[in-house]
């Protein structure tokens, strides 16, 4: 039967001597114990001060031996069992009445590890002066313990574990800042950074500026030229271009160039023309993800005094960048029961609950709804879940052809971008010495310009009312700055001076001699618009109307184009409206003259750049389908913006297809049968 063990009052209060004699063999016999189904007759036996000791000491030991400690990317191999998983949060969220706190900064991304906190927990935290569940966890490295189960929001299977008690959860750093990693280890770096962390292995988000090849693979580059001080490459090898074109991704570089990533990989050191460059090399199609714009987070209710939101109220008012000075909640889980903002230095105003449509925090939804019977106004999970899976499969759609979604930016991006916009423009004038070029800043714009300031104050006046506009028109709220930075507009007396702009300044070899105007849409989202005034001074204002527009469109949602047709036919008609007598009725009765004899619209609705003689023709449909239904044009053009074509867009929103369009045009100028 063995050796007993006597444990005397002495070694039972022992430090040093209880670890011991629970080592080796005597741990082994302890383990059969605690896997026996009878343990809990086992402790309930015990009595007295050393029964006692002896039952807590068992109760340790069961609970060690009974655990798995386990990585949180391999919870869904752990499904059903006791384990120990530690790690830093990277997001959160609420999942019914559950707080949620994720391994990673998206519930969506695999290996994602779930927890989720019930309301007893959440209760018990508050009674603990712990009020705020965001800020008490975001970025803490957390232990948790408890039994992994596997779950399936949005039809994506996690694992979880449900806390239940605060035993299983506590927080073991105050902050989640990296330490000195080994190679095993996953931290968090910049690019600029990599060369410090050569060996190690890293979790890095970055722009991809450029793109290249390197023998058999592509490369993705931080930095517009890897000789940059400061550049990461990632290499793309042969088997995972060989897995992206399997998935239908023919140009992988192609496919995340300009795009937000996050690459994980150890840092290696490359030395490309004999200088010194970090590269990380993708081993598995994990590595490497687009950060989608369409799943960042919004802040929790408890979370918006002194946030900086837009407001939506049901009365169809939007306020822009209001301070928020006062939130009054109820209930649990919490809702809004009175909300107040203040718009630059004014007295703040209350919104009951009952009033507020949404709230937008960086440009993100809360999902809000309104309780008649709490009359509180808190988030409606099953809402949120249906946008981001909404917004995510659009994403992709715009992924699949060829675009993307901008950024949002936030304050301090908006700010650096405007400085960089300045220091283009200090660059400009030192550039043209000889022309007494002047800056004049608006609310969202950059003007350098020769002309004098009067003409100045009023084309900017013109570019003011084009911009509110298309606002109106794409249901943007007013007051909103949709670009990045400001919108940089250049404007010069002479032809030779705009030429010179486009040719040396712009780099633009596309027969700038054929403009008067021309937007540039960067692949940073930087928008440049250049124009010539000549004596022409109304076909001026109109053409600088035409180009702005050109702007916003390409700011609108993603960078995906429209057809020529719609771009050209939405700028000259919205030009009309801004200013009234730039001759387009003319314009459009010498379309359809031509029209009227060619009886035929010879492919304008597939070409790549309309004709200058097309343009009536252009603007005469997109007024048509404006007079049809001008929320059904916003619905048609905002669906070619998300991804759809064309025709498909036209189709959904106004049962009609190239044919139909044709037709309709055709009867307006007297041709029925006119064919596209």
């Amino acid at each position: 039967m063995g050796a007993t063990l006597y444990l005397d009052r002495q070694d039972m209060t022992n430090p040093v001597v209880l670890p011991q004699l629970f080592s080796n063999g005597h741990r082994k016999q302890l383990m059969a114990i605690t896997q026996r189904r009878s343990w809990p007759h086992v402790t309930s036996g015990c009595h007295g001060f050393v029964g006692s000791v002896l039952c807590v000491w068992l109760s340790l030991v069961a609970a060690a031996f009974g655990q798995t400690e386990i990585a949180p990317g391999k919870g869904l191999e752990h499904v059903g069992e006791t384990v120990r998983v530690t790690f830093t949060v990277a997001g959160m969220g609420r999942a019914g009445e559950n707080f949620e706190l994720n391994s990673l900064e998206s519930w969506k991304e695999p290996d994602c590890f779930m927890v989720h906190l019930d309301v007893a927990v959440q209760r018990a935290l508050k009674d603990k002066g712990i009020a705020e569940l965001p800020k008490h966890f975001a970025k803490k490295k957390i232990v948790v313990t408890g039994v992994v189960k596997a779950i399936n929001p949005g039809g994506m299977k996690r694992a979880s574990i449900l806390v239940s008690s605060l035993e299983d959860i506590r927080i073991v750093e105050a902050t989640a800042e990296p330490k000195p990693a080994t190679e095993s280890k996953l931290i968090d770096i910049e690019p600029s950074k990599s060369l410090d962390h050569v060996g190690q292995k890293v979790r890095v988000k970055m722009f991809v500026t450029s793109i290249g090849a390197a023998g058999d693979s592509q490369v993705l580059q931080s930095a517009k030229d890897w000789k940059v001080p400061g550049n990461l490459s990632v290499s793309l090898p042969p088997h995972i271009l060989e897995a992206y074109r399997k998935d239908g991704i023919e140009t992988p570089n192609l496919h995340f160039w300009n795009k937000n990533i996050v690459v994980t990989g150890i840092v290696r050191e490359t030395f490309p023309g004999g200088m010194k460059v970090p590269s990380i090399t993708i081993e598995s199609l994990d590595d490497l993800r687009i950060v989608l714009v369409s799943t960042r987070q919004a802040p929790e209710i408890t979370d918006l005094l002194n946030r900086r939101i837009d407001l939506q109220l049901k009365n169809d008012q939007f306020l822009t960048n209001v301070q928020v000075t006062s939130v009054e909640t109820r209930g649990d889980p919490v809702g809004i029961l009175n909300l107040k903002v203040r718009s630059g230095t004014a007295a703040a105003k209350a919104s009951p609950a009952a009033s507020i449509e949404e709230i937008f925090v960086d440009d993100v939804p809360l999902d809000l709804s309104y309780d008649r019977k709490s009359r509180l106004l808190d988030v409606d999970e099953e809402q949120r879940a249906a946008r981001l899976k909404q917004s995510e499969e659009t994403e992709r759609r715009v992924f699949k052809q060829g675009g993307k979604f901008w950024e949002y930016l936030s304050a301090d991006e908006q700010a650096d971008r405007v400085a960089k916009g300045k220091e283009f423009l200090a660059s400009v004038q030192k550039q043209f010495p000889q022309s007494p070029l002047k800056v004049v800043e608006t609310k969202y714009y950059l003007l350098i310009t020769d002309l004098d300031p009067a003409s100045a104050q009023q084309y900017l006046k013109n570019l003011d009312s084009l911009y509110d506009e298309m606002c109106r028109a794409f249901a943007v709220p007013l007051g909103k700055n949709i670009w990045a930075g400001k919108c940089i507009v250049a404007t010069f007396q002479k032809q030779a001076d705009f030429l010179r702009f486009e040719k040396e300044t712009m780099k633009n070899t596309h027969n700038p001699e054929k403009s008067q105007g021309i937007c540039h849409c960067q692949t940073d989202g930087q928008v440049v618009i250049s124009a010539w005034k000549g004596d022409l001074t109304t076909h001026f204002a109109s053409a600088l109307v035409h180009e702005t527009s050109h702007g916003f469109v390409a700011r609108y949602r993603s960078n995906l184009r429209a057809p020529s047709w719609l771009n050209e036919g939405m700028a000259d008609w919205i030009a009309n409206r801004i200013i009234k007598n730039d001759n387009l009725t003319a314009r459009q009765a010498k379309s359809a003259q031509l029209i009227q004899q060619q009886r035929s619209l010879d492919g304008f609705f597939e070409v790549k750049q309309i004709s200058g003689d097309q343009y009536g023709v252009a603007s005469t449909i997109v007024g048509i389908l404006l007079e049809i239904d001008p929320n059904k044009f916003r619905r048609y053009f905002v669906g070619i913006k998300e991804g759809l074509s064309e025709e498909e867009s036209l189709q959904q929103t106004f049962q009609m297809t190239h044919n139909d369009l044709a037709r309709l045009y055709g009867r307006r100028i007297g041709v029925p049968d006119l064919k596209p």
